[in-house]
């Protein structure tokens, strides 16, 4: 993964709860990486709007 990748996920808006519990599972999963080269996570969280 090159620097500037981050691992992401598009979430809906009811699923805002998610994040920490993935933040959490990807720090879980990656604990061997060197403490200068952390994995990081984003979440980007969305909501589908229809306007008529």
């Amino acid at each position: 993964m090159g620097a500037s990748e981050v691992p992401g996920e598009v979430l809906g808006a009811d699923h805002g709860g998610y994040v920490a519990r993935m933040r959490a599972a990807v720090k879980a999963l990656s604990h061997d990486r060197p403490a200068d080269k952390p994995v990081d996570f984003e979440a980007v969280i969305c909501q589908v709007v229809e306007c008529q």
